[in-house]
């Protein structure tokens, strides 16, 4: 590639992702319970939510597709000392930071003694869970780096089915049915059901799907969407008397990982997403893609202070209403903590914080 060119769908997909990301979390209040919020306002947050699961899983496949390749040629020392220096550090200082919103901001009533333990047991802030994963997927990129390097098609495919049916279908049935096996044993929170997309982000790397295929793949990505917002409806509603359930919206879900991986490749298969001239608007992308993972961190923090109305604003996902207000509240909370990690990482030392 021309050194003048450079590959845009990954800052595509990952713009595209976090803002899903932010997107889901503002619908997410309007889908508690069905019958308080009114089968209005559940599905607009339904179907916003439902369209969008797959951000999740694509971060995933981002960090396979140009990781797993690298990890089997780097040393061990290499490769972690580059990589758990832009993760860790901000991991820790900014679980500290949720739990200071905890105590202050929520007022919770939590130790201060009770922060390190907490940080092993579970997150600190709701969000903070993709971290978790993402550190664990991290540590296996070596072995998996050195897997795909001197496997063939067969013994991929192979392991992407047993992955498919141990951490994706058997986890959904149980999610949904309550049924239980001596192979059930995989929790939600488990890496295994996310280290398939590590594997497929890193194995479709250079794929490219043609016409036909990327229809066929534009009419997998509705069915699933449909499926998604039908299903969560039909555990919500007749089966649960209104009381949510989101075995539909796990991301490791059938549904979802059709979705996941459909609109994976028909971004990457896009030419001009593939090589195209440094132009402004491609610079500028650029440099919001490279703030995503502040932008992560922050974002959760920036929706709980509109929604308080601690910045003389208030604001929330129902303002003018949710069709119109679920986006706009997730807008301005991205441009907000944009801005915030952009000023943040133009300040010596404090910078390491927003990766």
């Amino acid at each position: 590639m021309n050194k003048n060119n450079r590959l845009l769908w990954p800052d595509v997909l990952k713009t595209g992702s976090i803002f899903s990301v932010i997107l889901i979390h503002s619908a997410a209040p309007l889908l508690e319970r069905y019958d308080l919020s009114g089968s209005g306002y559940w599905w607009t947050g339904n179907v916003y939510n439902s369209l969008v699961r797959w951000c999740i899983p694509v971060f995933f496949m981002i960090s396979g597709a140009f990781l797993v390749e690298n990890a089997g040629k780097e040393s061990l020392r290499q490769f972690f000392s580059r990589r758990f220096g832009r993760i860790f550090i901000p991991f820790i200082v900014w679980s500290g930071i949720y739990f200071l919103w905890r105590v202050y901001g929520n007022g919770e009533r939590v130790s201060f003694y009770s922060f390190p333990v907490l940080l092993l047991k579970e997150p600190v802030y709701y969000h903070l869970w993709f971290i978790y994963i993402l550190i664990e997927l991290y540590l296996l990129a070596p072995l998996s780096g050195v897997y795909v390097r001197h496997a063939d098609v067969r013994n991929l495919l192979f392991f992407l089915t047993i992955w498919f049916v141990f951490g994706s279908v058997l986890p959904m049935v149980q999610s949904c049915c309550g049924a239980t096996t001596f192979f059930s044993a995989v929790t939600s929170e488990s890496v295994i059901n996310y280290i398939g997309y590590f594997i497929i982000g890193s194995t479709l790397r250079e794929y490219s799907a043609g016409r036909k295929m990327s229809v066929l793949l534009l009419v997998l990505f509705f069915i699933s969407f449909f499926l998604t917002a039908y299903g969560t409806y039909y555990m919500t509603v007749i089966r649960n008397g209104g009381v949510f359930s989101d075995c539909f919206y796990d991301y490791f879900s059938v549904n979802v990982l059709i979705m996941s991986v459909s609109i994976f490749i028909l971004v990457k298969s896009c030419r001009i997403f593939n090589s195209i001239n440094l132009s402004w608007s491609s610079r500028h992308l650029s440099t919001v893609a490279s703030a995503v993972p502040g932008v992560y961190f922050i974002h959760a923090l920036v929706l709980a202070i509109l929604k308080k109305g601690l910045l003389g604003i208030t604001m929330s996902e129902t303002v003018f209403g949710p069709v119109i207000g679920i986006p706009l509240f997730a807008s301005v909370i991205f441009v907000v903590s944009l801005a915030i990690v952009l000023l943040v990482r133009s300040i010596p030392v404090v910078k390491r914080i927003v990766p």
